[in-house]
């Protein structure tokens, strides 16, 4: 935990801001843990200390930092499914759009149906959800099935590292967080 935290302060006295350390420190850190697990280059042990020490940093990185000037008035809801199991880029993903001013709620590891009902009480304007496998692609879809049918209409980002992110009906898929905020600010215009 001390190493990424001198490497995090590190970037900050260079001038790196909080969107350049999870995108260009954190997310670089969360894909070498991604491969060494694909690989089988690291043991469960070593991944969940991984992952948990990039959280309890990132903790600590957005509680060192001052709440932002600006409050947009946009809203997201993140969230993840149960039995998904790579849901770190969404956790990242809600303190950078709070960092960046939205009003974010994040619900991880609920059901479909928990989901939906949470964002019909919430009526965000964004929804934001990941696939990373396969398996991710048809639950996913089907709750951006089941978000069309709301009376609202939010607009859905989806990130993830699965290869059919493409032919998901969401409005924006974002590979990296910056984009994914450019993304919700073009879509609540």
């Amino acid at each position: 935990m001390e190493t990424a935290l001198n490497l995090t302060r590190l970037f900050m006295s260079r001038g790196a801001d909080y969107g350049d350390i999870t995108e260009d420190l954190y997310a670089a850190a969360v894909r070498r843990i991604g491969d060494r697990w694909s690989k089988e280059d690291a043991s469960m042990l070593e991944i969940n200390i991984g992952v948990s020490t990039l959280i309890r940093t990132d903790i600590a990185l957005r509680a060192s930092l001052k709440e932002p000037r600006k409050r947009n008035k946009a809203s997201a809801f993140f969230g993840s499914f149960t039995g998904q199991a790579h849901t770190l880029g969404l956790t990242l993903a809600t303190g950078y759009f709070r960092q960046n001013g939205w009003y974010v709620q994040y619900c991880p590891a609920t059901t479909p149906d928990q989901f939906i009902a949470t964002v019909s009480d919430g009526a965000p304007d964004i929804v934001g959800m990941t696939a990373a496998s396969g398996s991710d692609i048809d639950v996913v879809q089907d709750v951006i099935d089941d978000l069309r049918k709301l009376p609202f209409q939010p607009r859905v980002i989806v990130g993830g590292s699965s290869d059919h992110l493409a032919c998901l009906k969401a409005d924006a898929v974002a590979s990296r967080l910056d984009m994914a905020l450019l993304a919700g600010h073009r879509l609540t215009r």
